[in-house]
C-alpha cells in the first residue's frame, strides 16, 4: 500500500481524487519520457487519456553512452562545426574557447591538438573514468536510464569494474529497466495506442552534439539525437542534407523492406529529416534551431489543443502547427520550414594576427566588464 501511494502512480491517484477525473494527461520531457515509459509499462494506460512526449530519451543518449563507456574521441572537423554552429552561452565560456580554437586553426595546429587530446585521453581514461563517473553521477538510476541498449553492458563493465557486488542492488534495478522497459517500449506503446491512448511526439533538431566521438555528427538538439527523440526518423548528419539518391528513392513509391511504400510526404522542406520511418509519422513534429533545454511558448498551445482533442491529434489537425517548423528565439515564434537552410561555410580560422587581436580584445573586454568598466 505504501508503494502504491508514492511516486508517479501515487501522484496520479491524488490528482484523480482531487479533480474527480478517472483519466489524466501526461507530458514527458527528456528524462520525463523514461519515467512515463516506466509508468505505462508497469501500470498500463487505464488512467491515462493522452501523452505528449517532448525531446524524449526513449533509447538512451549518445553523450551519456560516451561518458559511461569511455568511448570518447576528439575530431577536428566536428569541433570546428560545433564551435561555429553550437549554442552560445551567456557567461562567455563558449566565446573564449572558440577564440582559442580559432587561433589554433589559424596556425594549423587544430589537428595536432585533437591528436594530443586523444592520446592523453586513451592513457588516463582506464583509471580515471570509472572512479569519476561513480563519484559524479554513475550511481543515479535515472542516469542509467539514459544509456542505450547497445552500450549498456559495456557501460556496466567499465563503470563498475571490480565492484559489481558492491553495487548489486543498483545494477538489479538498471537491468530490470533495460530488459522490461527500454528494450520493449516501442511495442508497449503500440499496445497502449491500440487500446485508445492518444500520443504525440515533438522532437528538435539542428543543434550539434558536443564533439566527443564520430557518433556526435548525428542530427540532434544539442543533447539528444533526433532518431531517439522521434522513435526512428531518418536524418542527415549535422550540416548536411539527405542524399539525392535517398530523396529519389522516397519519390519512387517503391516498397520498402518493411512492406510499406517509400513516400516523400514526410520529408522536411530543408531536406534534413524523413519522418516516414518514425513509429508514428502522422503524430510526430520537429522544431528546428531549438536547443534541448528550450521550450517555445507556442508548443504549450499545441499541447493544450492535443489534450482537448476528442480524437487523435495529427500533423494535419492545425495548419499553424505543421510537421516541420523553425524557431525564432528573438521573437519566441515558430514558423513553417519552407526551404533548405542556406549553405554556411565553417570558419577557416582567418588571419593568425587578426585572431590573436580578436582574442585579446575579447579577453580584455571581459576583464573590464568584471570590474564594471567600459559600460
Amino acid at each position: 500500500a505504501v508503494v502504491e501511494n508514492t511516486g508517479v502512480n501515487g501522484l496520479i491517484k491524488k490528482v484523480m481524487k482531487a479533480t474527480g477525473k478517472n483519466r489524466i494527461n501526461l507530458i514527458g520531457r527528456c528524462l520525463g519520457s523514461t519515467i512515463i515509459s516506466t509508468y505505462l509499462t508497469k501500470y498500463g494506460c487505464d488512467n491515462v487519456e493522452a501523452v505528449a512526449f517532448y525531446a524524449s530519451a526513449f533509447n538512451g543518449v549518445h553523450m551519456m553512452d560516451s561518458f559511461f563507456t569511455g568511448d570518447i574521441s576528439f575530431n577536428t572537423n566536428q569541433i570546428n562545426y560545433y564551435l561555429d554552429h553550437g549554442i552560445n552561452d551567456e557567461d562567455g565560456t563558449y566565446d573564449t574557447i572558440k577564440n582559442v580554437w580559432d587561433v589554433l586553426r589559424s596556425l594549423g595546429l587544430a589537428g595536432l591538438g585533437t591528436l594530443t587530446a586523444n592520446e592523453v585521453w586513451d592513457k588516463i581514461a582506464p583509471n580515471l573514468l570509472p572512479k569519476l563517473v561513480r563519484a559524479v553521477f554513475g550511481t543515479w538510476p535515472g542516469h542509467w536510464a539514459m544509456i542505450s541498449a547497445d552500450c549498456y553492458q559495456k557501460a556496466k563493465n567499465v563503470v563498475f569494474d571490480g565492484c559489481k557486488t558492491e553495487y548489486a542492488a543498483l545494477l538489479k534495478k538498471t537491468d530490470k529497466y533495460q530488459k522490461e522497459v527500454m528494450s520493449v517500449f516501442p511495442q508497449t506503446l503500440d499496445k497502449m495506442v491500440k487500446k485508445g491512448l492518444k500520443v504525440i511526439d515533438v522532437s528538435k533538431y539542428n543543434t550539434p552534439l558536443a564533439p566527443l566521438s564520430e557518433e556526435s555528427s548525428q542530427q540532434a538538439d544539442g543533447t539528444v539525437e533526433v532518431k531517439t527523440m522521434s522513435l526512428g526518423a531518418t536524418c542527415a548528419d549535422m550540416g548536411k542534407t539527405l542524399s539525392n539518391e535517398y530523396i529519389k528513392l522516397l519519390k519512387s513509391g517503391k516498397t520498402r523492406a518493411d512492406g510499406k511504400k517509400y513516400t516523400d510526404k514526410y520529408l522536411s522542406a530543408d531536406l534534413i529529416i524523413d519522418a516516414s520511418t518514425c513509429q508514428y509519422p502522422d503524430q510526430t513534429w520537429f522544431i528546428r534551431d531549438v536547443a534541448h533545454d528550450a521550450y517555445p511558448s507556442e508548443i504549450n498551445t499545441m499541447f493544450m489543443e492535443f489534450f482537448h482533442s476528442k480524437t487523435q491529434y495529427t500533423i494535419t489537425s492545425n495548419s499553424k502547427f505543421p510537421q516541420f517548423v523553425s524557431y525564432d528565439k528573438s521573437k519566441d515564434k515558430i514558423s513553417k520550414v519552407t526551404e533548405p537552410i542556406a549553405t554556411d561555410t565553417a570558419s577557416s580560422g582567418g588571419n593568425f594576427l587578426s585572431k590573436i587581436a580578436e582574442y585579446i580584445i575579447s579577453f580584455l573586454t571581459k576583464i573590464m566588464s568584471f570590474f564594471g568598466m567600459g559600460k
